[in-house]
């Protein structure tokens, strides 16, 4: 009895921890996406293309090659802070808030 006692007690606490985890990288990715739309709003100009109507993985794909390109510009020098993993996170933010009405 104890035993299963303590193994319902460990998975809780393994579980709960997951889950608190993964709300930590959702606000992470949220607090670091919005960077992105403080130029990349729906009323951006031709030098700061939008990015409304653009998929997760289409805006993921493109911060990608940025990274891979190099370049000294403000926007490498952002891209360039953030593992593949935050930036699947950002364009994953970035694609739900321009679905949002």
């Amino acid at each position: 009895m104890r035993y299963r006692l303590l193994s319902s007690l460990l998975l809780g606490l393994a579980v709960s921890g997951q889950l608190q985890a993964a709300q930590e990288a959702l606000t992470q990715s949220a607090s670091q996406a919005a960077v992105c739309s403080g130029c990349h709003a729906l009323t951006s100009g031709a030098a700061v293309p939008s990015l409304q109507g653009l998929s997760a993985r289409a805006i993921e794909q493109q911060m990608l090659a940025l990274k891979r390109s190099g370049g000294q510009s403000a926007m490498h020098r952002l891209i360039n802070a953030y593992d593949p993993a935050q930036i699947r996170g950002i364009a994953n933010v970035l694609a739900q808030d321009e679905q949002a009405p």
